[in-house]
């Protein structure tokens, strides 16, 4: 979801959706999926801390979330998710 000002409780209530669903990716790729070799690893910690970085984003009230860092910590979450999948199937 692309968000936009002004951050409505509607779009918290989907960026909360969001975060959690990124949160239970964490957990279940570290279950399924653990990182074996360093690269892995570094990938996986930057995956994990962008999805944190969403999360603190999130504590702020409404009216002081910046709804384009928000979207582009979403994206890069995305991103560095691929981004480890792509590591842990080609090995590199």
């Amino acid at each position: 979801m692309v968000y936009r000002k002004p951050f409505t409780p509607q779009q918290r209530r989907a960026a909360v959706r969001e975060y959690e669903a990124f949160r239970s990716n964490v957990r279940e790729l570290r279950k399924a999926f653990p990182p074996l070799s360093g690269t892995e690893r570094a990938s996986f910690r930057s995956y994990r801390d962008r999805v944190r970085a969403i999360g603190m984003a999130l504590l702020k009230v409404d009216a002081l979330v910046d709804v384009e860092e928000l979207n582009a910590k979403t994206e890069l979450a995305r991103h560095a998710m691929a981004e480890y999948f792509r590591i842990k199937v080609l090995g590199k």
